[in-house]
C-alpha cells in the first residue's frame, strides 16, 4: 500500500505516516541500543522512508553494503521501486536544505546582546523572520536572551 500511495498517488512521506497510524497499522519492532528489543509501535517519518528505500521488497538481499545472492520473495515490481527511488532523487534535488530565497539582510544583521548573526526562520502560515542565530539545534531551543524576531518584509521595505 505504501509504495502505491507514494508512486501512484504521489503522497509525501508524512502523509503516508499519518495514514498508516490512522489505520492502526503498527511498524515492526526492532533491536535498539544495547540489544534491547523495542516493540512494534506507531510509524515515524524515518521508518516510512527506510521502508520505501528497502531493496528487500524487490527480492534483493543486502548485508554490509554488499548484495548477497539468495532467494528473496518479491513484494513489489522493480518499476514501482525505481519510480519511488526516482521521486526521492527529484525531491532531494529540489530541497537541498538552503532557504528558497536569499533575504536582503541575511548575514549582515547582528544580535545586540550576543553579537551572533541573525538567521531567517520560516513556518507554515507565518511570515519569514530574522532572529538571533544563537540557537541549539539539538535541543531546538533559543540560547540567546534576545528572543525577539523581526519580520523580513517589514525591515526590507525600509532598507
Amino acid at each position: 500500500m505504501a509504495f502505491d500511495w507514494r508512486y501512484v498517488n504521489g503522497w509525501r512521506i508524512g502523509t503516508i505516516q499519518t495514514e498508516l497510524n490512522r489505520r492502526g497499522i503498527l511498524s515492526a519492532g526492532y533491536k535498539g541500543k544495547g540489544g534491547k528489543w523495542l516493540p512494534p509501535g506507531p510509524w515515524s517519518r524515518e521508518t516510512v522512508r527506510q521502508m520505501l528505500m528497502n531493496r528487500h521488497y524487490i527480492g534483493e538481499h543486502w548485508e554490509g553494503g554488499e548484495r548477497i545472492d539468495v532467494e528473496c520473495p518479491v513484494f513489489i515490481t522493480r518499476e514501482v521501486f525505481d519510480g519511488v527511488d526516482e521521486m526521492f532523487k527529484e525531491e532531494k534535488m529540489r530541497s537541498n536544505g538552503r532557504p528558497a530565497t536569499k533575504h536582503l539582510l541575511a548575514g549582515f544583521l547582528r544580535c545586540k546582546i550576543c553579537g551572533r548573526r541573525y538567521r531567517t526562520v520560516t513556518g507554515s502560515g507565518r511570515p519569514t523572520c530574522y532572529t538571533c542565530g544563537n540557537f541549539d539545534y539539538r535541543l531546538r531551543k533559543q540560547i540567546c536572551k534576545a528572543n525577539s524576531q523581526v519580520q523580513c518584509h517589514k525591515i526590507e521595505e525600509v532598507v
